[in-house]
């Protein structure tokens, strides 16, 4: 009897997903609801977005986007003299320096995606809400909300200088476009750790969009990838996020049902090991188990038709085979908010006050002395 194929062989029959915890309630009684999240998450899928780690700290380079058309990027971090701290700037989940990973990446997207939907005050515990698919999630581990804030602060130093003039010239020939150009910080915000009510908590102020979000978005370069894809059980961290973000836009972007594979060194790199021999065999297995539990639930939910993992010639494990459902239909992007009308010229503004910032982010954002 023909042995089956690769595809033939893993035919799940069930599904890990996480079961989130309904709303807590604080020391004064009332109920802590998660944030109206989008249903959504909207993932910059550009080439230069593709390797952007390879970009950073290097001089002007030149990305070929195809057909000869050539996009001018420029990303650095900010200089040690400028007095950023290099557990801050410098740190990444596997503990590399000036790097930019896949985790960064997945941060990128889950802000550019609630900024987009109209929530520009954040906190770790709402980020991380989002990159789970989890939106009433409460039980996420100090560990994984640190490293959230981490790359957070990374990316307030990496500053992007992009001309893409000739791809969107390409894109819209009848235009009269000159230059299409975009310079700033890869996440513009504030940061705030304030002490109320009794504890401590700590948020962000969004000012824009991402810089690559923005370029993605006006070459028509953005990937939605729906929440429940995201909701795979298992404790969270880094490695996770970034492994499940990664095998996601890769199945997402691909066209046609043919089946694809995906090296497990890729995959073990994308976690943060670039160097399998530097951690510990089962460390390995237990990523290679995680990633079957995130392609067991997307066949079930229709995402993938089937999956196997491959072995090489020396029997063990190399590569993921999966191929994507026919059924599957890209979901439309939600649109930007609209902005509120002007204050007429007599209307003097409101004073600020952090104290207002401190009492949204602790409404809506905080965490309760409980760990709601």
């Amino acid at each position: 009897m023909a042995d089956k194929s690769p595809l033939e062989k893993n035919k799940p029959t069930r599904t890990n997903r996480n079961t989130t915890n309904p709303p807590k309630k604080n020391s004064s009684g009332a109920e802590v609801y998660a944030p109206n999240l989008p249903s959504l998450l909207s993932v910059p899928n550009t080439k230069v977005s593709n390797i952007f780690d390879t970009l950073l700290d290097k001089d002007t380079q030149l990305v070929e986007v195809g057909n000869g058309v050539l996009t001018s990027i420029k990303a650095y971090f900010m200089p040690l003299t400028d007095g950023i701290p290099d557990n801050i700037r410098l740190r990444s989940p596997a503990g590399k320096s000036r790097t930019y990973t896949e985790f960064d990446r997945a941060i990128l997207g889950a802000v550019a995606s609630l900024v987009r939907t109209g929530n520009n005050i954040l906190s770790p515990a709402t980020i991380a809400r989002f990159i789970t698919g989890c939106p009433n999630a409460h039980d996420f581990s100090d560990t994984f909300l640190r490293q959230i804030d981490e790359s957070m602060q990374k990316q307030l130093y990496i500053h992007i200088e992009l001309d893409y003039t000739e791809e969107l010239r390409r894109k819209h020939p009848d235009a009269d476009i000159r230059t299409a150009r975009l310079e700033g910080w890869s996440l513009p915000h504030e940061r705030y750790v304030l002490f109320a009510g009794g504890y401590e908590t700590q948020g962000y102020r969004l000012h824009d969009e991402p810089i690559l979000f923005r370029y993605a978005d006006a070459i028509d370069q953005v990937l939605p990838i729906p929440l429940s894809y995201l909701a795979v059980g298992g404790r969270n961290s880094a490695e996770r996020v970034a492994l499940k973000h990664y095998m996601l836009r890769r199945i997402l972007a691909r066209k046609g049902t043919m089946p694809d594979t995906i090296l497990l060194s890729t995959l073990y790199e994308k976690a943060g090991y670039p160097d399998t021999s530097k951690t510990t065999r089962k460390h390995l297995q237990s990523l290679r188990e995680y990633i079957g539990r995130c392609m067991t639930a997307w066949v079930e939910l229709g995402l993938l038709d089937e999956f196997d993992f491959i072995r090489g010639k020396n029997g063990s494990y190399t590569s993921l085979c999966f191929k994507k459902s026919k059924k599957v239909k890209a979901p439309k992007l939600p649109e930007p908010p609209e902005l509120p009308p002007e204050p007429p010229a007599d209307t003097p503004d409101e004073p600020y006050s952090e104290a207002d910032d401190a009492q949204l982010i602790i409404s809506n954002f905080g965490r309760s002395p409980d760990g709601a």
